[in-house]
């Protein structure tokens, strides 16, 4: 909702940049609360806009990573380690088919912990 005390009761009081495009004519017929609207739209856009370019930038980044970062969060990590060594992630799941669930359960179980409290150690 608009605030009464911010509104102003003239059409000329606010001077926002006219639109281009499809909603030129929707502008010039347009009350002052529906182009203070208009306006906010437009600026969400933007942020949208812009964040799309910021995630896109930071995803091209991080794909041509040539190194771990040590301090990336462990997932990123651990894609871009099997970025980089293709070959060493599939002996790895080969090993890790041939081993079979059974013992893989058993050997996370009692690796993770002993993970995890290294993680907090170093944290």
């Amino acid at each position: 909702m608009v605030d009464a005390s911010n509104a102003s009761p003239s059409r000329n009081a606010v001077t926002p940049p006219a639109p281009t495009g499809p909603n030129a004519e929707l502008w010039a017929t347009s009350t002052v609360e529906q182009q203070q609207v208009m306006q906010r739209i437009a600026q969400q856009r933007e942020r949208l806009k812009a964040r799309s370019a910021a995630v896109a930038q930071a995803r091209a980044l991080s794909r041509s990573a040539t190194q771990v970062q040590p301090d990336a969060p462990l997932v990123e990590r651990a894609i871009t380690f099997a970025r980089l060594h293709p070959v060493a992630v599939a002996v790895a799941a080969g090993a890790a088919l041939m081993v079979g669930p059974r013992k893989l359960l058993r050997f996370g179980t009692t690796v993770m912990p002993l993970i995890l409290r290294w993680q907090q150690r170093r944290g």
